[in-house]
């Protein structure tokens, strides 16, 4: 688990991995995802749980690390 860097709603994130393939997305807040153009890696989570914000697919082995980064445009990246 890694939580996003950055102060305010950026650092209001938190990224898990897992053995099943996929990083799930959760926040602290309890705003809905924007999805701009990444549905086919994006899936909305469930509606009944209000603070997974997304599931990222398409790994084809389980993951074990991941990191946050601030990209040259000031929004976080998420690499594993």
């Amino acid at each position: 688990m890694s939580f996003s860097p950055g102060t305010g709603s950026a650092g209001r994130l938190l990224a898990s991995c897992s053995d099943d393939m996929t990083v799930r997305i959760w926040s602290l807040d309890d705003a809905a995802p924007e999805a701009k153009g990444e549905e086919d890696v994006l899936a909305r989570a469930e509606g009944r749980d209000r603070f997974c914000k997304g599931i990222l697919k398409g790994h084809s082995k389980e993951i074990y690390t991941m990191t946050w980064n601030t990209g040259a445009n000031g929004k976080n990246v998420l690499a594993t």
